[in-house]
């Protein structure tokens, strides 16, 4: 234990513990807080050490969780988080004691259920932005169907006022009777084509540039 000015006095001690209760007692020794401990595998490479893997396997389930925080935040969802250390360490016994499995083992329940989660969320994104796209999809579809009915529309017009003007003035010179009442329009050898789409705001310039060329 570090005093604030100075080094408080320390004993120094060097424990025996078996693999199998490793867990357990260095969770006990680190709830009592006055513990510093001397790392005797400086020299040794990381992944030579006996608990690589195990440390790999928790920063793996820190990257999960911090997955799962940004995308509650993302889509505006509280999150309930502990209010200090100590009622941190109070759900985590409490889960522990429910839970009724070795310290070990009560981990690997907690990176399966972090990693369930985690999948959970994954495909709750993937098809709500495939919603989303669909969305946009039968938007764009919508516009386009709209613009080019009133393009049309007033494209059929001017064609039905300029063959009815042809038919009255050719039944003017034919004089053929009630030939002059028809409106509808003479559609023969009339091919009209059209072509309609959706392109991005910003390919907007580029797009009249290529029309005009």
């Amino acid at each position: 234990k570090m005093g604030i000015f100075r080094s408080e006095d320390m004993c120094l001690y060097e424990i025996t513990i078996p693999k199998d209760n490793a867990w357990e007692i260095m969770n006990r020794l680190g709830d009592i807080g006055k513990m510093h401990f001397i790392n005797l595998n400086k020299e040794e490479q990381v992944f030579n050490l006996t608990f690589a893997p195990f440390i790999k396997r928790c920063e793996e389930t820190e990257k999960r969780i911090s997955f799962i925080e940004q995308e509650c935040k993302r889509n505006n969802i509280k999150l309930n988080k502990p209010r200090s250390v100590e009622e941190f360490l109070n759900n985590i016994n409490s889960m522990h004691n429910k839970l009724k499995k070795a310290g070990n083992l009560f981990f690997e329940s907690i990176e399966e259920d972090i990693k369930a989660k985690e999948k959970f969320i994954q495909e709750q994104t993937r098809k709500g932005k495939e919603i989303h796209d669909s969305f946009n999809l039968l938007f764009e579809y919508r516009t386009v169907l709209r613009k080019a009915a009133s393009i049309i529309n007033d494209q059929g017009r001017g064609m039905v006022g300029e063959d009815a003007a042809i038919g009255s003035l050719n039944n003017e010179e034919e004089k053929a009777p009630g030939a002059g009442d028809r409106l509808l329009p003479r559609t023969d050898g009339i091919s009209v084509g059209h072509i309609a789409g959706t392109i991005n705001m910003d390919e907007e310039l580029r797009f009249k540039k290529l029309i005009f060329r």
